[in-house]
This record gives C-alpha cells, sequence and structure tokens, in this order.
C-alpha cells in the first residue's frame, strides 16, 4: 500500500515540475494567452497534491 501512495506522490511532482518548466518557459515568448494557460494548467496540478 505504501509503494502506492509513493508512487502517486512521485508522479504527481513529476507532473508539476513539467507544468512548471513549461509555465517557465511560456514567459519567454511574450504571448499572454500563452502564459495564462501554462499558468493554470501548473495550478491546477499543484492544487491537485
Amino acid at each position: 500500500m505504501t509503494a502506492i501512495i509513493t508512487d502517486s506522490f512521485t508522479h504527481n511532482y513529476h507532473a508539476c515540475d513539467q507544468q512548471l518548466a513549461a509555465a517557465q518557459k511560456s514567459l519567454t515568448s511574450s504571448d499572454w494567452a500563452l502564459i495564462n494557460h501554462a499558468t493554470q494548467i501548473l495550478v491546477k496540478a499543484i492544487n491537485y497534491l
């Protein structure tokens, strides 16, 4: 059971890390729609935790 919980948190951590990288990358585009979209996905990923 512990492995399932650990695996779930590890997966969620990596998903948040990937979304953070995408949000940071979007900041270089000056495309506010893209920045907003990437940021909202990141916030949803964090709130999922």
